[in-house]
Order: C-alpha cells, then sequence, then structure tokens
C-alpha cells in the first residue's frame, strides 16, 4: 500500500494485536506504526549491521504525509550512503537547539556577535565544511560561487561568537572532532565513513 492522505486513515490495528506497522510501497522502511488506544505515527525502520533501528517522524495528526515522505527518503538515502539516520537526526538536532539558543541569548543581551562559525552539510548529514567569518552571510556567497563542492550543500548552521579567538578555537575543535570533508587544516585524520562515501 502507498502512504496517503487517503489510505492512512483507513488503516486500522488488526484483531489481537497491539502494535503493527504498515509498509510503505514505494520507500524501504518507511511506514505508519498503529498501536492500541488508535495512534498512528510515522516512523522509518532501517538496519545498522544486524540490529534494527527506529526514526519517529511525527504523529499523523500533526505531520503532514508529503512531508513525512520526503524525510523518510531523505533517511533512505543517508543510508544507503553508509549514514545512521537516528544519530544523524540526534546530532543534527541537538547542535541546531544549542546554536539557536546561544544566538537567542547575544539577541536577549544585546550584544553583537565579533565572529561567527559555520558549518555546511550535505543531504546525507555528513559535514563538508566548517569555517568562520566576520561576515557569514558574504562568506556563504562566496563559497556558493566558488567551492567545488558548492552543489553538495543543503544545510548551513551559523553560530555566533563574542570573540575571533573564541570562534578560531571552536573551528578547530569542530574540525578535528566533527570530520569535516572538504576542511583540510586540523584535519589529519579523516572518518572512515567519510573515505568510503568519497
Amino acid at each position: 500500500m502507498r502512504l496517503t492522505a487517503t489510505t492512512i486513515p483507513t488503516l486500522q490495528l488488526p484483531q489481537g494485536k497491539t502494535d503493527h506497522i504498515v509498509w510503505d510501497d514505494d520507500i524501504p522502511g518507511f511506514g505508519v506504526r498503529l498501536r492500541a488506544g488508535g495512534s498512528k505515527v510515522f516512523i522509518f525502520v532501517y538496519k545498522i549491521g544486524t540490529k534494527s533501528r527506529s526514526v519517529t517522524l511525527g504523529r499523523v495528526s500533526a505531520v503532514d504525509v508529503g512531508r513525512a515522505r520526503s524525510t523518510a527518503r531523505d533517511f533512505y538515502f543517508r543510508k544507503r550512503l553508509g549514514g545512521d539516520p537516528a544519530l544523524d537526526k540526534k546530532i543534527g538536532l541537538a547542535l541546531e537547539t544549542y546554536v539557536a539558543r546561544k544566538a537567542l541569548t547575544f539577541l536577549e543581551r544585546e550584544i553583537e556577535p565579533a565572529c561567527y562559525l559555520y558549518r555546511h552539510y550535505h543531504p546525507s548529514g555528513d559535514l563538508l565544511y566548517v569555517g568562520i567569518s566576520l561576515e557569514p552571510l558574504r562568506r556563504q556567497d562566496r563559497h556558493t560561487k566558488a567551492a567545488g563542492w558548492r552543489n553538495m550543500i543543503c544545510r548551513i548552521v551559523i553560530e555566533p561568537f563574542a570573540t575571533r579567538e573564541e570562534a578560531l578555537a571552536a573551528e578547530a575543535r569542530a574540525i578535528r572532532d566533527e570530520f569535516p570533508k572538504f576542511n583540510v587544516v586540523h584535519n589529519k585524520s579523516r572518518h572512515p565513513i567519510q573515505e568510503l562515501r568519497s
């Protein structure tokens, strides 16, 4: 069955079961989990080695099926590229939540950031590049015109810093610990998954 706005309302928990998943015919791993009590939740299920993992995409009543399908398709391709969608989602959300909260503190205290650290991400969730700039939007414009990997960028996260020195230190840590694919300085070792995706 193809999960659509028309078919989803007709889904019912089979008699005698308290938990059941109806799978989509088009996207492997994409489904709706039905539970006793009437809840319906979009999920994406996949395997890392022999272990099954799942990502909750939201309640059917709260998330449009088109959006859930798009997210599931993105996760499917991340998995095919060697990624771990659940881990990517957790790390990505944690970072963006942290950066958003940090930016709000600058606004609330009426502090103008002295420098910014930015991260470029591939649709698979891989980190492509980390850099710093006093004018991050102008810097992004230069990247999107000149960088050899510009067509791979699908998401940019920009983090404010009170001083350039703090941003430089954060940049070095991010390159060392997060393994961006196209940074050279500070990136002495490459993550094995990224080598496979090269």
